[in-house]
């Protein structure tokens, strides 16, 4: 689990006047070495998540079909991150589990 549910993890959005607080982020991956190489790059998944943030707006967020390109990125970023892309893809991360709790302004 990237995000422990309850901790309420907020991303600026683009524009920097709004926030996605995140309720809980967690995968579902096909490997013990996905599993482990996602507990040691910590900090390059998180500022990946913020990069994926920043290039979202509100609008984007708001839709089903939002939500799961949301996901596709997340998935795609860990992959990259972990290394499990190409031919490892499929031992990677196969799912993504995203709870967005409220997206609020920050001014």
């Amino acid at each position: 689990m990237v995000i422990q549910s309850g901790t309420y993890t907020t991303f600026m959005l683009k524009g920097g006047k709004e926030v996605a607080v995140i309720d809980s982020l967690s995968f579902t991956v096909a490997s013990d070495a996905c599993r482990a190489a996602i507990a040691t790059k910590h900090d390059e998944i998180m500022d990946g998540l913020m990069l994926i943030f920043l290039s979202k707006e509100k609008s984007e967020l708001n839709t089903a079909a939002g939500i799961e390109l949301l996901k596709k990125q997340l998935r795609a970023m860990v992959n990259e991150v972990t290394g499990f892309t190409g031919d490892r893809e499929r031992l990677g991360v196969v799912t993504v589990y995203l709870y967005i709790k409220a997206i609020s302004s920050v001014e």
